[in-house]
């Protein structure tokens, strides 16, 4: 896990592989990068099995990783480890999605490989998001299919800012609607 070094207090969201049901929505309290394992407070565990499952991790500087890992059911000082496996950037569908509730706004549009700031960022509220996507709500008409948004989300003390493409529009009426975004990586604009 190249570039995960400094992962202590990042936040983790982790889900069950089987059923999908969300575990844990915590911060990390350690992280071993030689043995590749996450340690969590275990009193925000309600299950203390130990099953298969993917987390999603919000690195610094508004870095994202999903990764395949292992839930321990080791309890050692109210702490119990997720072993990570392979991680994974984006690049394949199919990823896990993770509910967050998070409120940001929309800083710019891409218009002709062009960055458009907006004077008035539009507000959103991120419904959920996976390793390469994000499903947001925000208001009626703020784009279309193509569009390329530049999205921020204050994630406590670190910044979520990437640039993602609308690749679909579902549950729109007259004031708000949900755009399914792809993360694209971000160019010299």
């Amino acid at each position: 896990m190249a570039g995960m070094m400094e992962l202590n207090g990042c936040r983790i969201i982790v889900k069950e592989i089987a059923g999908g049901k969300m575990v844990l929505d915590t911060r990390i309290k350690s992280y071993d990068p030689i043995r590749k394992v996450v340690k969590v407070s275990a009193g925000s565990l309600d299950n203390r099995m130990e099953h298969a499952v993917t987390v999603i991790i919000f690195g610094p500087n508004g870095s994202l990783v999903e990764a395949a890992g292992n839930l321990r059911k080791v309890i050692i000082a109210n702490e119990v480890e997720i072993e990570l496996g392979r991680s994974k950037n984006g690049e394949k569908r199919k990823h896990a999605r993770y509910p967050l509730k998070e409120k940001g706004y929309i800083e710019s549009v891409i218009v002709d490989g062009t960055l458009i700031e907006l004077q008035k960022p539009i507000e959103m509220e991120t419904c959920n998001i996976s390793g390469n996507g994000i499903l947001i709500q925000t208001m009626a008409g703020s784009g279309t299919i193509g569009t390329e948004l530049r999205i921020c989300v204050k994630l406590g003390d670190t910044m979520l800012q990437k640039t993602y493409r609308i690749v679909r529009i579902q549950n729109a009426n007259l004031k708000t609607e949900e755009y399914g975004c792809m993360m694209i990586r971000d160019r010299n604009i």
